[in-house]
């Protein structure tokens, strides 16, 4: 038995979001956990979504429909776009692997600067293409547009973005992002924009109602973060007709279920809720930059997003021991050592309510002091 050469290569990514592994750990079971690791809204699935998921239980004999219909119809509504514009994804990591199928080739590059998410690198080895790292500069993290044109080829494909960016917590400069793309448009290059936190963000805009300004582009969303739905996975692509019809013919049929679509849109209708959680991110974006500031050897900055990427290397402590010693205390963070190319000195949190922040401070005083 032998597998393609990329899979024999391949290396798993590693992921926050561990709650079921430690949870049954002896060792924490009598331990309250709280997941900072995840940058999951705290507040919980919307009343609405938990409702519309009982009223449809009885449907679970029927194949769900394949092309998410009616949830793309509520979509329309709010991009003023077509469905012909838009895809539907099992998570928002199902688009990323299912972009990097339809466009990418043996020996074609990719670009993808770094730290950020790395199912990018995944996806793009995993079809056997070349992922060509752009180091973006310490202490602030910055995509520079000069420095990403700068390795375009003949060769280079696509070109993956995050915004705001995972685990910096960075919105793009938008005349950075703009630069990029209009490049990247006259060399025939695809640009695949990941926007699946900038509903958590206060200034971010997405780019998805200019898709058909660019066909090059690609934008996904997620309605796991910001509807605290990871358990249901649902997320959405947005581009031009022609790349979405390349994407759609290698989808997998019937790739998400019934009660995804269904709870997507009720998710979609509930504008309260959104109201609700951005109220939320807001104060306690800055209670925990007041608050962790105090904390000696710790560095970060307010983020753009709904998570803090806080610099550890003053505390004399690594990422994967401050990590360690957090979850005896039932505190899970998430290590950012597996970011390239980022050393054992960051961690990523997760912002959450009040009373479960002040848990996380007291716990870091605990340990740093």
């Amino acid at each position: 038995m032998r597998p393609r050469k990329s899979i024999i290569e391949l290396k798993a990514s590693t992921h926050g979001g561990k709650f079921w592994h430690y949870k049954k750990n002896p060792n924490v079971q009598a331990i309250e956990l709280i997941d900072f690791s995840a940058s999951i809204n705290p507040i919980g699935p919307p009343e609405s979504v938990i409702e519309v998921i009982r009223r449809n239980l009885h449907n679970l004999s029927h194949y769900p429909d394949s092309h998410s219909t009616e949830f793309k119809k509520e979509l329309t509504k709010i991009y003023n776009l077509h469905e012909e514009n838009l895809i539907v994804g099992n998570g928002s990591n199902e688009l990323i692997r299912l972009f990097a199928e339809t466009f990418f080739e043996e020996g074609d590059e990719v670009i993808i600067p770094i730290p950020t998410f790395d199912e990018y690198t995944v996806a793009t080895e995993f079809m056997g293409a070349l992922p060509i790292f752009v180091e973006l500069k310490s202490p602030d993290f910055i995509v520079n547009s000069s420095d990403i044109i700068a390795k375009i080829t003949d060769k280079t494909k696509a070109i993956f973005l995050c915004n705001p960016n995972n685990p910096t917590s960075k919105l793009m400069p938008p005349d950075e992002l703009q630069s990029i793309v209009e490049d990247a448009n006259e060399k025939q290059v695809l640009v695949f924009l990941d926007e699946v936190f900038i509903d958590s963000t206060e200034k971010g805009v997405s780019y998805a109602i200019r898709v058909t300004q660019h066909t090059n582009v690609f934008v996904i969303h997620s309605l796991t973060k910001i509807f605290a739905i990871p358990g249901l996975r649902v997320g959405y692509g947005i581009g031009s007709k022609e790349l979405i019809s390349y994407m759609s013919r290698a989808k997998l049929e019937w790739n998400v279920n019934y009660l995804a679509q269904v709870a997507a849109i009720a998710a979609l209708k509930d504008i309260s809720y959104l109201e609700k959680s951005k109220e939320l991110f807001y104060k306690q974006k800055r209670f925990l930059m007041e608050n962790l500031a105090k904390i000696r050897g710790l560095k970060t900055e307010l983020p753009d997003a709904n998570y803090f990427f806080v610099d550890v290397s003053g505390t004399g402590l690594t990422g994967t021991r401050l990590e360690q010693e957090l979850r005896e205390l039932g505190i899970l963070v998430r290590n950012c050592s597996s970011f390239k190319p980022l050393g054992d000195n960051h961690i990523r949190i997760g912002i959450r309510t009040e009373k479960e922040n002040k848990r996380l401070l007291g716990a870091l005083n605990q340990i740093i002091q």
